[in-house]
């Protein structure tokens, strides 16, 4: 088996999956292969960060400083309040406060 770093396989069971699931038919559900997927592109992941001399934990700390974490989850933020200008959204000043106030007590928990 190929390891990248500290043992970590360079390829997953959940890539064995969707691998298995292509190639001989749907003997697997689509959960299992959507999971397959996900943990492929994870290990490619770590993979490309261990190629360009990174590590996981070092790209969140530079995500961290650079602010661009904090940039994606105020993008997240606004995308979400755009619940409150949909068409069949009641749009009294009263209900857009308590849409408001909900949405910043999700951004709490």
């Amino acid at each position: 088996m190929l390891t990248i770093v500290r043992d970590q396989p360079l390829y997953s069971t959940a890539a064995f999956a969707v691998l298995a699931a292509l190639a001989f038919g749907p003997k697997i559900s689509p959960k299992g292969i959507v999971l397959g997927l996900a943990g492929l592109y994870k290990s490619a992941s770590v993979w490309w960060l261990w190629l360009t001399g990174s590590s996981p934990k070092k790209e969140c700390s530079r995500r961290v400083v650079s602010g661009e974490t904090w940039d994606e989850f105020c993008d997240s933020l606004k995308a979400a309040g755009t619940v409150l200008k949909l068409p069949g959204t009641p749009q009294d000043p009263l209900t857009q406060a308590e849409g408001i106030r909900y949405l910043s007590r999700l951004t709490r928990a």
